[in-house]
């Protein structure tokens, strides 16, 4: 059995170790993260639907929902290079899941189906999409654009 005095180090080193590893923890850097807005297009049109994933610094993700002028805001960004996924949704406008067997079960109108827009492949994933930004706090409106 540990002595007390034994224990009460342990239990410091424990604590030391843990600090440790929470001030070196991807994000707890000191950096602030960024808002990133703007418009995604597929073949010069506004892309009405779709998920955009921002894929930063330290493995730290970011996404936004595309609305059905094509815009999307992007809270929590991390700055610096980020790699960037675009893939389809299934949350219908408003934030309501895209179900309209539940709530035709519960007795209510099904919920407006966004457009689905069928997003070219090579889109859905960061080492295929070609789609590479640096973050800065200085960083405007994005214009993605997409082609068939």
């Amino acid at each position: 059995m540990l002595s007390t005095t034994a224990l009460t180090h342990r239990w410091l080193l424990t604590v030391a170790g843990a600090a440790l590893v929470l001030t070196a923890a991807p994000g707890c850097s000191g950096q602030k993260t960024q808002n990133v807005s703007g418009v995604v297009t597929l073949n010069g049109k506004p892309l009405t639907s779709g998920v955009i994933r921002f894929h930063g610094p330290g493995d730290r993700m970011a996404t936004a929902n595309i609305q059905p002028d094509g815009t999307f805001v992007a809270t929590d960004v991390m700055p610096g290079e980020v790699k960037v996924a675009i893939t389809e949704s299934l949350i219908a406008a408003g934030g309501a899941r895209a179900t309209p067997n539940a709530a035709k079960s519960q007795g209510l109108s099904a919920p407006e189906q966004p457009k689905r827009v069928a997003i070219p492949p090579k889109y859905k994933d960061v080492s295929t999409s070609n789609l590479n930004y640096t973050i800065t706090s200085s960083t405007g409106n994005l214009e993605i654009a997409l082609q068939s």
